[in-house]
């Protein structure tokens, strides 16, 4: 009857939103992820750069 059309109908439109809501997230997760790869190349690089200097020290502590 009506109240069953009226539940499937609610249903179906929050099971759009939910849709749009899982694309907009996966789309935030791989933006941050993209982020993360990033954040994780610059802090290898940095680190590599921090053991050449350290190995260019004098090894005495004056």
């Amino acid at each position: 009857g009506v109240i069953l059309q009226a539940e499937w109908e609610e249903v179906a439109s929050r099971a759009d939103l939910l849709k749009q809501e899982n694309s907009s997230l996966k789309e935030e997760l791989k933006q941050l992820q993209e982020k993360c790869d990033n954040l994780t190349s610059e802090n290898t690089s940095l680190h590599e750069k921090l053991k050449a200097l350290d190995s260019e020290k004098p090894n005495g502590n004056l």
